[in-house]
């Protein structure tokens, strides 16, 4: 039987499965990050229906509860994303400031 924060987390899997898949027909998404994305989501959706299937996992790591296991890969993958993010507008703010001084000396 389902229980309601089962049914919420499906709805929001499925919601962001759809989001993706909107984002890929607009070609806002290239195959490999809707592939990505859409195993992410799926996996997600999976989980929140079987949470006992990651029970296997958790004895060997210590971890007491399913979602103590969500919320640490939760917040691995959060760092992981902002780190990706902080490099990609690093090396745009370089790209950026290395054409602007390229077109300031043009113009003296």
């Amino acid at each position: 039987m389902l229980v309601g924060i089962q049914i919420i987390g499906v709805l929001f899997g499925l919601g962001l499965l759809y989001i993706t898949f909107t984002n890929y027909k607009r070609k806002a998404f290239g195959k490999q990050e809707y592939f990505f994305w859409s195993v992410a989501w799926l996996l997600f959706i999976a989980i929140t229906l079987f949470p006992d299937s990651l029970t296997f996992i958790l004895k060997p790591l210590a971890i007491i509860r399913v979602f103590d296991l969500m919320t640490i890969l939760a917040l691995m993958f959060l760092v992981a994303i902002t780190f990706h993010n902080y490099l990609v507008v690093k090396k745009s703010h370089n790209k950026v400031e290395r054409l602007v001084r390229k077109l300031a000396l043009k113009k003296k």
